[in-house]
């Protein structure tokens, strides 16, 4: 049997997609939650509330050395009081990752951003080497827990991948993104102003099978930091009007004026993702496709009112 994958933040847009690609490979996993339990249906999905502090080694080791994959974060990007981003992103990932290393985990993947990078060249894809720069707070807290993490990681002997994951789109993705909002827009056939940055889009699928393969790689052992991407960039406006024409939906209510996003927003951001693909993985969903599943998906919330 395939060891046990213990998983934060499950419940996410990320989360949800990378529990299933676990269980397709085999992997019987363990969701930490908070709150009221998930519904699972799933016999090799067992969910369990998240330990108190003092008790997180002690639940790493009844799983017998799982690998563990770490999404969970602060719920609310924009929270301006650096205590939250503080006690979520930073003091919560050196806990865990000090537990795993105490409770001789098999190894510690950690969910990063590209916005941790900050503003860079435009036109010249992202290594992971170039400075963490983001003075956003969400931001800065998770370039700083990734640090810290992958230094507790390193001195203790722990394998530890740091995904640097970029633009996610496809089934599950919620309003503020970019695409729901475009898509509710259009279908309420309401105006809408895109600002003008630069994204590289990877399919939700597609970086869930990323982190799986850097659960591999930690578990043996490896250490590195790697941009889960495409390697390709879209402006808004190409991926905004290349979506409404996949809805059928009048692009003329698109106002396409190139604005600045919110402060801290970089115009440019995409990555480099060799390192990633040393390992074997790229990015295999075709634009349109994913495009196609985002918006049925949608669609279907839509018609359920959800």
């Amino acid at each position: 049997m395939k060891p046990t994958a213990l998983v934060t933040g499950a419940s996410g847009f990320l989360g949800r997609r990378l529990v299933a690609i676990l269980r397709r490979a085999d992997h019987p996993v363990v969701a930490w939650y908070r709150g009221p339990s998930p519904p699972s249906i799933d016999p090799g999905l067992r969910w369990e509330p998240w330990p108190a502090i003092d008790a997180l080694t002690a639940g790493i080791e009844r799983l017998e050395s799982p690998i563990i994959y770490h999404l969970a974060a602060a719920a609310n990007r924009n929270a301006h009081d650096p205590a939250v981003q503080f006690e979520s992103n930073i003091r919560l990932t050196a806990a865990l990752v000090a537990a795993g290393a105490d409770a001789r985990a098999r190894g510690f993947v950690y969910a990063g951003s590209c916005t941790e990078y900050g503003p860079t060249p435009a036109g010249v894809p992202i290594p992971e080497t170039a400075p963490l720069a983001s003075v956003n707070l969400y931001d800065a807290s998770k370039a700083a827990a990734g640090l810290w993490a992958q230094a507790v990681a390193r001195n203790c002997g722990l394998g530890f991948a740091w995904a640097r994951l970029f633009s996610l789109y496809g089934p599950g993705l919620r309003p503020p993104r970019l695409l729901p909002l475009v898509h509710a827009a259009l279908r309420e056939k309401r105006a809408l102003t895109i600002v003008s940055q630069v994204r590289d889009w990877l399919y939700v699928d597609d970086a869930a099978e990323g982190m799986l393969r850097l659960g591999d790689h930690a578990a043996a052992g490896g250490h590195g930091i790697f941009n889960l991407c495409t390697g390709r960039g879209l402006s808004n406006q190409d991926i905004v009007t290349r979506f409404a024409h996949r809805m059928g939906a009048d692009v003329g209510l698109l106002d396409f004026r190139a604005l600045s996003g919110r402060e801290g927003e970089a115009p440019w951001l995409v990555g480099d993702p060799t390192a990633a693909g040393k390992l074997g993985w790229s990015a295999r969903t075709e634009l349109d496709a994913g495009l196609d599943e985002t918006i049925a998906a949608l669609d279907r919330e839509r018609a359920n009112g959800s």
